[in-house]
């Protein structure tokens, strides 16, 4: 499991640092400090060097040069879908899908078409369509061949490129000038959201089990379908070859979570390491393999081993925390 502990006086401010060293409710501080500031940094980060490689050269082989560490960094804070990243529609600039009816094509076509001096405008191009932004809109300027060699295609890229920068900025800010600050003490420090540390603790697990359902219910229960009817073109960035890779980082982004909530829950834990072993070992990069019934039923075990892990968190998780399943964002989807 990844280590994202970074030195907390670069990250917190003076007060965020004091709450966390004697006053937050020990899960919250950990999911603040060692995952959610250092994780929102390292993305951050992440999106800047790759905003400063496009300025310099956008055309394909080079913008797909640093794609996958961009990818990788968000979905190890991708659980964290709550805050700074929901607010304003940010997680989805940054991932819109999944995408059922086609808008990130058309929001593509309607970019390369519109005024190119949109491009050139960050506050511009943030006005558009969330489906025409973010890292599966920049995969298929990246990929399909389609797509790679239109006239504003590298346009595209470098404000994607730079839009992608300015979302990861305006996230950790955000935790950073008193989210952070709000989860840690939300009698004093929050607007109201959170009455408590217990709504707080509510919340975080909440987002553990809508993570879990995001990678059970669309990262691979959309793809595999039925047994007699497997759609592997439905999975999240299989145009890059990197369904597998994402399923496998998402459950490491879980139990980077959960270790950090409830370092306790060793059930849970040790449910989530045999769920990402098994993603790990599909040697699967697409899930085209998934076409044919030995690889459908790999892909299908490694669900259920997702679905017994949150059936474990549901009772292990929730009896340490002593909270409930409340209502998340992905709710409705």
């Amino acid at each position: 499991m990844r280590n994202f502990s970074l030195i907390l006086s670069a990250l917190l401010p003076a007060g965020c640092a004091m709450l966390i060293s004697g006053v937050a409710v020990a899960g919250t501080a950990e999911v603040v400090r060692d995952l959610a500031l250092p994780g929102y940094q390292a993305f951050a980060d992440q999106t800047v060097i790759y905003r400063d490689a496009a300025e310099k050269d956008c055309g394909v082989n080079a913008m797909r040069e640093g794609y996958d560490a961009v990818f990788d960094t968000w979905l190890q804070v991708q659980p964290l879908m709550f805050g700074p990243a929901e607010e304003h529609g940010r997680a989805l600039a940054v991932v819109f899908w999944p995408d059922p009816k086609g808008m990130a094509a058309r929001s593509i076509s309607a970019a390369m078409k519109g005024d190119p001096a949109t491009l050139d405008d960050p506050e511009a191009f943030a006005k558009g369509s969330v489906a025409g932004r973010g890292l599966l809109a920049l995969e298929k300027l990246l990929y399909d061949p389609a797509l790679m060699d239109q006239p504003q295609s590298c346009a595209l890229r470098r404000a994607i490129a730079r839009d992608l920068a300015r979302t990861g900025d305006q996230i950790l800010t955000g935790w950073k000038q008193g989210y952070a600050e709000a989860l840690l003490d939300p009698a004093n420090k929050g607007d109201g959201t959170y009455l408590d540390d217990k709504e707080v603790l509510q919340m975080l697990y909440t987002q553990v089990l809508a993570a879990l359902e995001m990678d059970e219910d669309k990262r691979i229960g959309r793809p595999l379908a039925t047994a007699d009817r497997p759609r592997p073109e439905l999975a999240e960035a299989a145009l890059s070859g990197r369904a597998q890779r994402n399923l496998v980082q998402s459950l490491n982004g879980i139990e980077a979570f959960v270790a950090a909530l409830c370092p306790e829950c060793g059930k849970t834990q040790a449910a989530l390491d045999q769920a990402e072993t098994a993603a790990s070992a599909l040697d699967d990069p697409s899930f085209a393999g998934i076409a044919t019934p030995e690889g459908w039923n790999r892909l299908d075990a490694v669900r259920a081993k997702i679905s017994e892990a949150r059936q474990i968190a549901q009772v292990e998780i929730a009896g340490a925390l002593g909270v409930t399943k409340g209502f998340n964002a992905a709710d409705g989807d």
